[in-house]
């Protein structure tokens, strides 16, 4: 029992400490729903909890993987060292798959961070486009609203993103591209007589199409969770409290 005992005291608090960094990560992911503006502030806020967790959970796994249970001079067999050798196996579980998530998270996060340089794009380019009925002009509007367009194609084209988080970007890029075409059908079309009704219909997909650019960016935290991280965080809630309900017997 003491050899149970120098196995599982210093874990348990270890564990504890461990599980608390877990959940301030876990935590720090923005609700659902969440403005675009509001998901680039919160990167900063999950790239610090990841920092922290890591550097926890990583301490936590090195320490008992230092106390190897067989390494302790008792009979194996004795049930209450077998019975922490498997708590010991169940923390490790939980340690290897919460560092695993801490990388995932730290990738969506940095694809986040990459994106958010694109919000004052779309900034520009909503000024750009004006108002239905504004006195822009068609002329004016495509001549402001290509050259940002492009840059914001051009920016997400130079972008990687995380397995999570790639159909997402298909997306974004797919809407970038409709507003594109819509601006180059709205140039062909201005000297066309009576072409004022299509120019306009194109102006305004492109103000809606936008507004989805938008919500995608907004809903970017939940498309990598429903993508695989929110399963990530189910097992390792349901690991964690196996540990804990061994740990309180």
């Amino acid at each position: 029992e003491q050899a149970t005992g120098d196995l599982l005291r210093p874990s348990s608090e270890e564990f504890a400490e461990a599980l608390d960094a877990y959940r301030s990560m876990v935590q720090a992911v923005p609700p659902q729903g969440t403005e675009p503006q509001a998901v680039s502030s919160a990167v900063s806020g999950v790239l610090a909890e990841t920092d922290e967790s890591r550097a926890t959970i990583a301490r936590a796994q090195g320490s008992l993987e230092a106390r190897e249970a067989v390494g302790i001079p008792v009979i194996s067999s004795r049930p209450p060292l077998g019975e922490a050798a498997r708590i010991r196996d169940r923390m490790l579980s939980f340690y290897t798959g919460a560092l695993e998530l801490v990388a995932d998270l730290e990738n969506v996060s940095g694809y986040l961070t990459e994106l958010g340089s694109a919000l004052p794009l779309i900034d520009n380019l909503e000024r750009a486009l004006g108002q239905p009925g504004g006195d822009q002009g068609t002329e004016g509007i495509v001549a402001s609203a290509t050259p940002v367009t492009d840059q914001l194609l051009a920016d997400l084209r130079a972008q990687v993103p995380p397995e999570e988080l790639g159909s997402l970007h298909q997306s974004l890029l797919a809407i970038a591209d409709t507003i594109r075409q819509d601006l180059e059908e709205a140039a062909a079309s201005a000297d066309e007589p009576g072409a004022e009704p299509v120019i306009a219909a194109l102006l305004d997909d492109a103000r809606d199409e936008l507004v989805t650019f938008r919500e995608t960016v907004g809903a970017a935290f939940d498309t990598a969770l429903g993508a695989g991280i929110g399963g990530q965080i189910r097992t390792l809630d349901r690991r964690a409290g196996r540990v804990s309900a061994d740990l309180a017997e």
